[in-house]
């Protein structure tokens, strides 16, 4: 599993904004927040014109709610590899 896949599954995304209220963030969720911003911001110097770049800021911004970001970075993902199937994932 890729890197910023597993930092994705240790982050608990709230399903609205007022989730963000009832549910704490744990040190831990803030840790793997902060390492995935870390991870795309690298992928990005390394190489942005890769999709993996551009999916792993469209999950950093998915834990913030900013949907626009969202579409953004997974429309740039789809349009740089058609057959990337965890970009499509992320957009459904």
């Amino acid at each position: 599993m890729d890197q910023y896949a597993q930092l994705y599954q240790q982050i608990s995304i709230p399903s609205s904004p007022t989730d963000l209220n009832e549910s704490p963030t744990t040190s831990s969720s803030s840790r793997s927040l902060f390492h995935l911003n870390k991870l795309a911001g690298e992928l990005l110097e390394l190489d942005d014109k890769l999709p993996e770049p551009w999916v792993c800021l469209d999950l950093y911004h998915q834990t913030k709610l900013d949907f626009e970001k969202v579409l953004v970075f997974v429309d740039k993902a789809v349009a740089i590899h058609p057959r990337h199937t965890f970009a499509y994932r992320l957009r459904s």
